[in-house]
């Protein structure tokens, strides 16, 4: 629920317009009292989330826009569309529907709204940094390799969530976080040269 309330706009915006006292959001956060049925679901309205992701955590902390959502989407929500590579839709979700993120939390990402696409990741290879099944948003304008960081790239297969790292010699490694079971992978100048960088990883759910 903080969450939630920092990235709409913070304590005093949201819960103004959702109607819940100062005291009562602090007992709420430290589990001293259970919110109501009808203060959730007007927090989870203001704040532009998933009654399902604010009361249990799980899903992603936005609404699928292809859905009959429970309430509008409204200015401060933003409608990302799903990566595509070529013709093909990667990690596509609802026949590849657009998903809504609140603007507050794109802004702080850094980077322009409209660069941004979305995929379901696939495998344990990124964990802890990316869970299986976890929405990741790509920001497709990022293709530069710049220090470690964590991209979408292709070779001659599909594509990989990797953490790329760019040596002196002109090879490429690619990286997984996930290292007690996936060993670095090292390109050397020539395939690297054939490396698809497709963008970097600029965000990405949490799945417990």
């Amino acid at each position: 629920m903080g969450q939630a309330v920092e990235v709409a706009g913070g304590p005093a915006k949201i819960l103004r317009d959702a109607g819940v006292t100062s005291s009562t959001y602090s007992r709420y956060l430290n589990g001293e009292t259970e919110a109501s049925a009808e203060k959730l679901g007007r927090i989870a309205e203001v704040t532009g989330v998933s009654l399902d992701w604010l009361v249990l955590d799980r899903g992603a902390p936005i609404f699928e826009a292809g859905a009959p959502p429970a309430i509008p989407l409204g200015p401060d929500m933003a409608q990302i569309p799903p990566l595509r590579i070529g013709e093909e839709l990667e990690g596509e979700i609802g026949g590849g529907q657009r998903l809504a993120f609140p603007r507050a939390l794109l802004r702080r990402l850094g980077t322009e709204i409209e660069a941004l696409e979305f995929l379901r990741a696939r495998g344990d290879s990124m964990r802890p940094t990316i869970e299986d099944g976890a929405i990741v948003l790509i920001d497709r304008s990022q293709r530069d390799v710049i220090g470690d960081a964590v991209y979408l790239v292709s070779l001659d297969d599909g594509p990989l969530i990797r953490r790329v790292r760019r040596n002196v010699d002109g090879a490429i490694t690619l990286i997984s976080d996930n290292r007690a079971c996936y060993e670095p992978e090292r390109l050397e100048r020539a395939d690297a040269e054939r490396l698809r960088v497709h963008g970097r990883v600029r965000w990405t759910e949490t799945l417990l």
